[in-house]
């Protein structure tokens, strides 16, 4: 599909607004999660000769390393379609408690010189319970013994002062829990007010043992991992907001959302535009923050790296430098959904 998608789909797609070509391509990948014709048709077609490339993340067996990252699906509408399309597993969100809408449009941007993207989404969320239907439906038409993980990613609603930032993301991880096989907590976009302040080491130790607690309160425990920024004056910030988030029992961590900084290199008309940078542009920074994220665990926690994954060479670098598995994004806009599967088949063959 990579033939057809670059000659004909992208073309057509990039010619719209970036979020309109966003909700065209969801909305078709929703049609398709219905369809047990059409997700057999294109498992048939992109993952039939697919090698194994098992990894656990947190304990969870998936059945390749290649996750799709949160920010795409975020109402969990097409988990079926992710899985037909080839990924190990999903992450779904951010989900806040409560319906809300997000900032003002335009709020996303490609850098297409530059292989990224621009974000200021704001959490625009179905809401917890309306997701959770969706997360229902979308893990039942999987089904069960797949190897397929779906993580939920939570964070609080705009409104809600930070001093009670918790009560949201306990609330959210309650009518979620039961559907996901991680839960992830944003304390780190760009696009809330105030909220990566929640990493400063007790707001994030109090934060994460709250989630923790709710989220092993169901029928089984499930773990949380902490999403993290990019942007650290200095290291041992970083170090002092993993070992908080360790001491309140987070199982792993998500290296790294998107970045505020604007590297010079940048060539794109929309790369001033406010918000938070991904893409190719993140690469060496989200890398770096992920291997200190790896040497302040020690073995304690798996580590899931995002940020500027561009190849299946970017991939193997980063599962050799201690991530349990990767996620997507930006990546899968430019290359489109033949991605997983060329990324197996590569990666799997260590090419």
């Amino acid at each position: 599909m990579n033939g057809p998608w670059h000659r004909l789909l992208r073309p057509l797609l990039f010619r719209l607004d970036a979020e309109a070509a966003h909700e065209m391509t969801l909305a078709g990948l929703a049609r398709v999660s219905r369809s047990r014709v059409s997700l057999d048709a294109i498992a048939q077609v992109l993952c039939a000769d697919l090698s194994p490339w098992p990894v656990a993340l947190a304990g969870i067996a998936l059945r390749n390393p290649i996750v799709l990252a949160a920010g795409l699906d975020k109402d969990a509408v097409a988990i079926p379609a992710w899985h037909a399309l080839g990924f190990g597993g999903c992450e779904i969100g951010t989900v806040t408690p409560r319906p809300q809408a997000g900032n003002a449009r335009p709020r996303l941007f490609r850098l297409v010189d530059d292989g990224g993207l621009v974000n200021r989404m704001g959490f625009n969320s179905a809401g917890a319970a309306a997701v959770r239907e969706h997360l229902v439906r979308g893990r039942a038409a999987v089904g069960d013994g797949s190897d397929f993980g779906v993580g939920v990613n939570v964070g609080k609603n705009k409104d809600t002062p930070l001093d009670r930032a918790a009560d949201d993301y306990v609330a959210a991880i309650a009518v979620l829990r039961d559907g996901a096989d991680w839960i992830t907590v944003n304390v780190s976009s760009p696009n809330t007010p105030d909220l990566r302040r929640l990493q400063q080491p007790t707001a994030v130790a109090h934060l994460v043992a709250a989630a923790v607690a709710e989220a092993s309160a169901g029928a089984r425990r499930v773990p949380v991992l902490v999403k993290l920024a990019p942007d650290w004056e200095h290291p041992d910030e970083l170090h002092a907001t993993v070992e908080a988030a360790l001491q309140g029992g987070a199982a792993g961590f998500v290296a790294t959302n998107t970045t505020l900084q604007r590297p010079l290199s940048l060539r794109s008309s929309h790369a001033l535009q406010a918000g938070g940078l991904s893409g190719a542009p993140l690469r060496e920074l989200a890398f770096d923050v992920m291997r200190q994220v790896v040497a302040s665990c020690q073995g304690r926690a798996a580590v899931v790296a995002a940020g500027g994954i561009t190849e299946p060479a970017d991939v193997r670098e980063r599962l050799a430098a201690g991530a349990a598995a990767v996620q997507v994004y930006s990546a899968l806009v430019f290359e489109g959904p033949g991605l997983p599967g060329r990324w197996v088949r590569d990666g799997a063959h260590g090419r």
